[in-house]
């Protein structure tokens, strides 16, 4: 069971570090 919920954090991982660019995009806009 923990082995499927690393491979979720992962994921995760990578989508908020895509919002927050997306973010710093909008503002530097």
């Amino acid at each position: 069971m923990p082995e499927k919920e690393e491979p979720i954090e992962e994921p995760s991982g990578l989508t908020e570090d895509n919002a927050g660019e997306k973010t710093s995009g909008k503002k530097d806009d």
